[in-house]
């Protein structure tokens, strides 16, 4: 993505995660990587992005902003497609 898309993203995502914010979200942060890699584990085989560093930031995000769990899902779908879009590729 390039400006001014990106440029007027980075400014909303910035206002939502300054860095006291992002230390009051340590705990949640730490108890989420912590719940994504037991499960992971307790699997055996499994791909890191998928499995812990995609959607470790994705429900993240998706709390800040209220997102209620059962919605995380579709989020992640939509998430996925936007990245996929062609326009994301110029």
């Amino acid at each position: 993505m390039e400006p001014p898309d990106h440029t007027r993203l980075r400014g909303l995502v910035t206002k939502a995660f300054t860095p006291r914010v992002v230390a009051g979200l340590r705990p949640r942060i730490e108890a989420l990587a912590e719940e994504l890699l037991d499960d992971a584990l307790r699997a055996g085989e499994f791909d890191l992005i998928e499995t812990i560093a995609y959607p470790l930031p994705l429900t993240i995000v998706c709390e800040v902003l209220g997102v209620p769990r059962s919605d995380h899902p579709q989020v992640q779908v939509s998430s996925q497609a936007v990245v996929r879009s062609p326009r994301s590729c110029e």
